[in-house]
């Protein structure tokens, strides 16, 4: 080892001492955060919607607490703080601002980032994707996602309060009010509820691949 690469470890210990114990608390907490998802109906179903895994759907949860709390849609992103500022003054009448930013400023965040997975180009299939994008073309990107992130929130708790998973299909009934459990949309559920334990699957082998290479360096075995 060089002089120089003795100096760089000396000098990056103090990091690494702090920085190695928080990422195994991290994936200790990752690990069980996804155990109780896993035995969690709810949460299963929550996260059938696109951009949404256990940190989305258990904050989701614990924040709103019951979706028999709200009468519609729009008390609920109200509460989140995500529907727009109105003011009025005498002659220009009612016009609308930022976000009020009222509420849980943590799943607030959570969401906007849930909607800025979802406007990604891959999830182009998808309807609220689809209107995302549209409204990024109009009005530019950071107001596509407060938009995204507002539907999502109200995606979310219709889901819960008709105790449904995400079918794309019908993503658009569903916000409307109902869902009528046709053949077809029963179908649905049960692709999304498929959907979501193959997400599942993929997040725990991220998470042993994780475990197994800080093992790794923690022994000073390279990685590939």
């Amino acid at each position: 080892m060089t002089a120089v690469a003795r100096a760089a470890v000396r000098r990056a210990a103090p990091l690494l001492a702090v920085f190695l114990p928080t990422e195994a608390k991290l994936r200790e907490l990752d690990v069980r955060l996804e155990e109780i998802c896993a035995r969690d109906l709810l949460a299963q179903k929550l996260m059938t919607a696109p951009g949404v895994g256990p940190i989305v759907a258990s904050m989701f949860i614990s924040v709103i607490d019951g979706a028999q709390r709200f009468g519609n849609a729009r008390q609920v992103t109200s509460y989140l703080g995500l529907v727009p500022r109105e003011s009025s003054s005498g002659s220009s009448g009612q016009r609308l601002g930022a976000i009020t930013k009222q509420g849980n400023p943590y799943l607030r965040s959570l969401l906007v980032q849930s909607a800025w997975v979802l406007m990604r180009k891959s999830n182009i299939a998808d309807p609220v994707a689809r209107w995302g994008l549209a409204v990024a073309e109009r009005r530019g990107k950071r107001i596509a996602a407060i938009a995204v992130a507002r539907r999502l929130a109200a995606t979310l708790w219709a889901m819960w309060k008709r105790d449904v998973a995400y079918d794309p299909v019908h993503v658009a009934e569903l916000s409307a009010g109902g869902l009528a459990l046709s053949a077809g949309a029963i179908a649905g559920q049960a692709d999304a509820m498929q959907r979501s334990a193959a997400k599942a699957k993929e997040r725990r082998s991220r998470l042993a691949t994780r475990e197994k290479r800080s093992a790794a360096q923690a022994r000073g075995v390279p990685m590939t």
